[in-house]
């Protein structure tokens, strides 16, 4: 795993319990807690529900951003889906790769929560009666699929073919 790109994936997961904690006391006994299309609040709750939610939600991302990096060292190679998949799982290239893959997929992990950060940040802004609908969803929604395209563009170009073998000699 990457060094620097899983301490912030941490540091994030950390941000995200301290922000919901920072607005629990502030939260009104009975919040929004879904919101439509265009933002508006369609439902609501206790604040418990949604500070629940908003750590249930942060706990599935850590375990799924974390558990399969570590869980694709164990994979067999045929559950692995990449392009050129026997040359960049070779013996000579497989840690490299899967430590490439298990970074990207982490990095991954810190764009969703701070998605999450900026998504739940709407949501206690509508409760607080700061706003009156999410501020920017479709914004954050967009930015978001922009950069999962970014993600899938440089997986695929990073693996899209096999690289041509070193010369060894002065030929």
């Amino acid at each position: 795993m990457k060094q620097p790109v899983s301490l912030l994936f941490v540091l994030l997961c950390v941000a995200c319990v301290f922000h919901a904690l920072h607005y629990l006391p502030l939260l009104p006994e009975r919040s929004a807690t879904h919101f439509g299309i265009s933002g508006a609040p369609d439902s609501w709750g206790g604040k418990s529900e949604l500070v629940i939610t908003y750590f249930g939600s942060v706990a599935l991302m850590a375990a799924v951003f974390l558990a399969v990096p570590l869980a694709m060292h164990r994979l067999p190679d045929a559950m692995i889906n990449l392009p050129n998949r026997s040359y960049w799982l070779a013996q000579e290239r497989r840690e490299e790769t899967l430590e490439w893959l298990s970074g990207s997929m982490i990095l991954l992990g810190c764009i969703t929560l701070v998605l999450m950060l900026d998504i739940f940040h709407q949501v206690f802004m509508v409760n607080l009666g700061v706003a009156t609908r999410l501020a920017h969803p479709g914004l954050s929604m967009c930015a978001y699929s922009a950069v999962i395209v970014i993600w899938c563009a440089a997986l695929l170009a990073r693996f899209r073919r096999a690289r041509p073998p070193e010369s060894g000699g002065n030929g």
